[in-house]
């Protein structure tokens, strides 16, 4: 089994506390486990900047991304977008960070909707969002 990895760019480790590590990309904010920095990155402590590979803890199966309405006629923007497999790997205050189809994507925290099985940093499972927001971030087309 190949190893899996998230990488992100222009990387920086802000500060740490034990083994956690605070980073920041693209001016936004997250706690990682210094365990899951693997020899790859160019960061590892605090004040360094640059490529930041991390270990995935547990493989995601492929995701699977229906839509919740019964036809193309009847989709509204605001109707809620299924997106079966999905995980958070960081959450902020006003939005978490989610492994989406093997990309990172920033989904605000009040756009995730009811009947959705992720909320907290770790959490896998069925993400809701409104269509427009799935349209928007690349996955309702």
């Amino acid at each position: 089994m190949a190893r899996e990895v998230f990488v992100l760019e222009n990387a920086t480790i802000v500060s740490e506390i034990g083994t956690a590590k605070l980073c920041e990309v693209a001016g936004r904010r997250f706690w990682i486990s210094g365990a899951q920095i693997l020899p790859e990155s160019d960061v590892r402590h605090v004040g360094d900047h640059g490529r930041l590979v991390l270990a995935r803890v547990a493989p995601l199966p492929p995701p699977r991304q229906q839509a919740t309405t019964a036809s193309a006629s009847s989709i509204d923007p605001d109707d809620p977008f299924t997106i079966e497999t999905a995980e958070v790997i960081s959450e902020g205050r006003r939005a978490s960070l989610c492994r989406v189809d093997e990309r990172g994507l920033w989904i605000p925290n009040d756009r995730i909707l009811p009947g959705s099985e992720i909320r907290n940093n770790g959490d896998r499972g069925r993400l809701l969002v409104p269509r427009w927001l799935a349209e928007h971030l690349g996955l309702g087309r």
